[in-house]
């Protein structure tokens, strides 16, 4: 998986948010707001981590179990897919 071009986050305040810029403005108009579970899944995304890899430093870093890892990303992937940020 990887973040589309034109997808970015930015520090605003105390808080994170994914913007558009350039083309992507034309696919999406908008903000989203993150939070620091979301900014760990972004980040990891962003710097092109394994998948099976993936799971485990997020259970490791939230000390959860693996199961409950894989279906925290999910569940975020799910919700944030209808942006078109992410390609697979």
């Amino acid at each position: 998986m990887k973040i589309n071009e034109g997808y970015e986050i930015r520090r605003v305040g105390d808080e994170f948010v994914v913007i558009t810029v350039g083309d992507a403005t034309k696919t999406f108009n908008g903000m989203i707001k993150l939070n620091p579970t979301g900014v760990f899944i972004w980040n990891k995304i962003k710097e092109g981590i394994d998948s099976e890899k993936f799971i485990d430093v997020f259970a490791a870093e939230f000390g959860i179990g693996k199961d409950v890892a894989k279906r925290d990303i999910d569940a975020f992937l799910d919700n944030i897919k209808t942006t078109g940020c992410f390609t697979e």
